[in-house]
């Protein structure tokens, strides 16, 4: 059912009217007026229905379930505290953890009440009790959950599908995967649990489409077919409802009823599905240059926050940056934090390589930043939906991402609830561009923003609609952030890391016809977009490193290459004595070899000149004498492996060049033949290693008769073929009979 915005009520219009202390809470919190998705779904989840849920992000999906849930369970009468009567379902930690507190929120507003249901005295109110089962890295273990229910009870658990499996079942179906041993299973974890789902009234998979991106079907299949089949469903997701949803819609719901949310913007036009609230300004900005974006990304930040320079008035207080991968927002996290221009600043990185506790801590300080000071999350898609993060006021995207879903979950973190927001993406000016339109197709307008030069509003509206060639002091700041990677050897590891991570992220992008590898300056990009001092070794850089006007051989930026490399340190101790010590061994390699190149090119100078005079040097020749000129002196075993790889390979060459002269003599004038050594002394390779000479020999033969058979084989040919000028071939003795048998009939 589509839904108008003028059909949204008031929560106290709510027929019947909502229990008194859910109603004062939801008054706390700020809320009066519904949003259209709560206006419609929780009537509808409240008389027993079955619902499918389709709204923007930001639409106040989290009370739309949260509220019938809570009414529901204050009607029923009590029960054991084993027994669990609603089930939240969320696809990640911070989802659930969120949507735990939201929950919390209502029942410490609750009239008091015994902990005990089966206690002797009357509560005043149901038993109502929260549990929170999320799994990971440095969360609660199984043990811990299970033990905590079994003491305290709880008739609501919010969860991620693995640690709810893992509740349910007492093992997890990874685990089961993983072991066919059933007693091996039963070792590790009881199988039989304390939770009771009999009572079950209510289940909610809430971002049922991030569910299933991922990979969390066979979970939540095993999970359905524990639970009663007597209970409401509610399934919410953000975007179109797909093969697997519709598949999760047929086992888990019962003629369910569709809530599909569409958001009516200021000229009557309906945007559909993912197209943002109507609140939300959606703007790009066109930078000219590849290595321009991160200065312009510092403009944007402070122009954003302090949007008059003279008089510092309160501006955006909580913004969002979100990059391509981790890598990157790891790397510039550790620049931009420490950047001058950005020292008023809080600014806190959140991605997926993270830790399950470096994430909460992350999360929980964005949240909670001073609001006098402005805060700046820098982060991946890990934040782009599911995550309630309160106030923000701008998104800023520096890459559009590779998937042109997550473009609108990105921008539906600001603008919730009926607040104003912005959301702004980087573009360079060339081809990126065309991205403006692939929006358009995606019913998603965006409005250009000129490119600010500086930090004055003057320099941005001159620059608006003019096309710019230089920017100084943007030059300026990349020089200083380069001089910030110069103090740590560690940052340009990152650095390094992470210009490759956002190559490969560029050359897999969804919308490739837009968004091409070879239309982009990787050069530009390396040395002033990621502040690199040395190219790394990567075939997308192959094609520069010829240019040597541009590039040195070494992998230095023309210009650049005074930089003493092999002084650049790391400020951690540890990693710097290890550096060092390796940049000793290379040293003393390169200057054994030179000695032993030096040693070579005296001793085989004379003989290979007067010896070589007498005739002509092939290139096999010359290839020959560079392998000998390699060999090092015999002073270790390593050198003498490395001088046996080099006479096998010289042997191989000697081979070839015999067969090219004609067959196999050895000549006795030539310095390089097999039967005489660099002073025309007699070298027996046999005296050498008997048995490698035995399978030289062979392959000799194998090789002398593959070549009698390839001629042989080309001369059948030229015969089928009807050549005038390719006499018939009678077949020697001993050649193969049927073979020999069908030339002859041909002759």
């Amino acid at each position: 059912m589509a839904i108008e915005p003028s059909k949204t009520n008031k929560f106290d219009d709510l027929k019947p009217p909502l229990t008194s202390w859910v109603s004062d809470t939801i008054k706390s919190l700020g809320f009066h007026q519904m949003t259209p998705v709560q206006a419609h779904t929780i009537p509808l989840f409240l008389q027993n229905k079955d619902v499918v849920v389709q709204a923007v992000t930001g639409s106040g999906k989290t009370l739309a379930f949260l509220i019938p849930i809570i009414e529901r369970l204050v009607q029923l009468e009590q029960r054991p505290k084993s027994h669990v009567a609603a089930i939240i379902i969320s696809p990640t930690r911070e989802l659930a953890s969120q949507t735990f507190q939201v929950l919390n929120q209502f029942l410490d507003n609750r009239p008091s009440t015994s902990d005990q249901p089966d206690s002797s005295s009357t509560p005043t109110a149901p038993f109502l009790k929260a549990m929170l089962l999320i799994g990971g890295t440095g969360g609660r273990s199984i043990k811990h959950d299970m033990s905590e229910f079994q003491e305290n009870g709880a008739n609501i658990l919010v969860a991620t599908p693995g640690r709810l499996e893992e509740f349910l079942f007492g093992y997890s179906s990874l685990t089961k995967r993983k072991t066919n041993d059933l007693s091996e299973i039963k070792q590790k974890v009881p199988l039989k649990t304390l939770v009771n789902l009999k009572s079950l009234e209510v289940l909610v998979l809430d971002e049922a489409d991030r569910l299933l991106d991922l990979g969390f079907a066979p979970v939540l299949s095993n999970i359905l077919g524990k639970l009663p089949k007597q209970r409401r469903t509610g399934l919410f997701s953000a975007t179109l409802l797909n093969d697997g949803l519709t598949e999760l819609i047929r086992a888990g719901l019962r003629n369910p009823v569709k809530v599909v949310v569409k958001v009516q913007t200021s000229n009557q036009n309906l945007r559909e599905n993912e197209a943002g609230p109507a609140t939300l300004r959606n703007e790009y900005i066109a930078v000219p240059k590849v290595a321009w974006k991160m200065p312009q990304l510092v403009r944007l930040l402070n122009h954003l926050a302090y949007p008059e320079p003279k008089q510092k008035a309160p501006g955006a207080r909580k913004l969002i940056v979100y990059f391509a991968t981790c890598a990157c927002v790891e790397y510039f996290y550790k620049i931009l934090s420490v950047l001058d221009e950005l020292k008023s600043f809080s600014v806190h990185s959140l991605h997926g390589q993270q830790s399950p506790t470096r994430r909460s801590m992350t999360f929980t300080a964005f949240k909670s930043s001073n609001p006098l000071s402005p805060a700046v999350l820098l982060c991946t898609d890990l934040a782009a939906r599911g995550l309630d993060l309160p106030d923000v006021d701008v998104v800023i995207q520096f890459d559009p991402p590779k998937d042109v879903r997550n473009f609108f979950h990105r921008i539906g973190r600001t603008a919730r609830a009926g607040k104003s927001g912005r959301a702004i993406v980087f573009l360079q000016s060339n081809r990126e561009l065309d991205y403006v339109d692939y929006l358009k197709l995606k019913n998603l307008q965006l409005t250009s923003l000129p490119y600010i030069r500086s930090a004055s509003r003057s320099s941005r509206a001159e620059s608006e609609g003019s096309e710019i060639t230089t920017d100084s002091t943007a030059d300026k700041l990349i020089s200083k952030i380069k001089n910030i990677i110069k103090t740590d050897r560690a940052l340009h590891d990152r650095g390094v890391k992470a210009f490759v991570s956002y190559v490969q992220f560029y050359s897999k992008h969804e919308a490739s016809y837009i968004f091409k590898l070879d239309q982009l300056d990787l050069l530009s990009l390396a040395f002033h977009g990621f502040g690199l001092i040395k190219l790394p070794k990567m075939p997308e850089l192959k094609k520069f490193r010829s240019q040597l006007e541009l590039v040195t051989p070494d992998g230095f930026e023309v210009g650049q290459d005074e930089f003493n490399w092999a002084q650049y340190s790391y400020l951690d101790p540890m990693k710097e004595a290890q550096r060092q010590e390796k940049h000793k061994q290379t040293v003393e390699a390169q200057k054994m070899i030179k000695e032993s190149n030096q040693t070579n090119s005296t001793s085989t100078g004379s003989t290979t000149t007067s010896k070589q005079s007498s005739q002509t040097t092939t290139p096999i020749d010359k290839k020959i004498l560079e392998l000998e000129q390699k060999k090092l002196p015999e002073k270790a075993a390593w050198s003498k492996k490395i001088n046996a790889k080099i006479s096998k390979e010289q042997k191989r060459l000697k081979r070839i060049r015999e067969k090219e002269g004609g067959g196999f003599k050895r000549s006795n004038g030539d310095p390089t033949s097999p039967s005489a050594n660099q002073d025309g002394q007699d070298n027996d390779d046999d005296d050498e290693d008997d048995e490698e000479g035995e399978t030289d020999w062979k392959e000799l033969v194998m090789e002398k008769k593959t070549l009698k058979k390839i001629k042989l084989e080309t001369d059948q040919q030229k015969l089928l073929e009807g050549d005038p000028n390719q006499p018939a071939v009678i077949p020697s003795a001993g050649f193969d009979k049927n073979l020999g048998e069908f030339f002859l009939g041909l002759a």
